[in-house]
């Protein structure tokens, strides 16, 4: 069954670049951009409701591109499923299920800042190669800008969550034994 927490787990990767890419068009045409929205032609709503409805299948895109270059291309298969086989071994020893929920949490949480990340990647490409081949608008550098400061956060907010994922992957042992004290 699909549930609405993927629609915004895949679509915030969509959204984010849809907006970083339709934000630079937006001010560097500000003219042109007003008469899209002229009452005969699109509404504000019509016109939010397409990019929602596409970023979610884009964002989706960028979560399975992500996934493949963070995840599949550097994982030893072996390892890796060996060592998923231990944890859950340890899961089963905890009888509250807390130790597995917090597991997936982070799991989630490495692959979707993963896929963020990737997603502003992508937007700050975009808008630079806008600004270079474009039209050289100081609102698209400012886009652009703004884009990659916000991947560096990502960045760093992705180290620290796969920093704790690590940590706790490392302690599953540990902490399965303090939590059935």
């Amino acid at each position: 069954m699909f549930e609405t927490k993927y629609l915004v787990r895949f679509g915030i990767p969509g959204w984010t670049l849809i907006i970083g890419i339709v934000s630079s068009l937006f001010f560097s045409e500000l003219e042109a951009t007003l008469k899209l929205f002229d009452k005969n032609t699109l509404t504000t709503v019509g016109f939010g409701a397409i990019l929602a409805g596409i970023g979610v299948p884009i964002g989706y895109l960028i979560h399975q591109v992500s996934l493949y270059y963070g995840w599949v291309r550097k994982c030893d298969s072996k390892k890796f499923f060996g060592e998923e086989i231990e944890y859950d071994r340890e899961f089963l020893k905890d009888g509250t299920g807390k130790l597995n929920e917090r597991y997936r949490y982070l799991l989630s949480q490495v692959h979707g800042l993963r896929a963020l990340k990737f997603s502003l990647y992508i937007a700050v490409i975009s808008n630079a190669l806008l600004f270079v081949f474009h039209k050289n608008h100081f609102s698209i550098l400012l886009v652009c800008i703004v884009m990659y400061s916000l991947s560096i956060i990502v960045d760093n907010n992705l180290k620290y969550t796969e920093g704790n994922l690590n940590f706790f992957k490392d302690n599953i042992k540990r902490l399965n034994e303090k939590c059935n004290e």
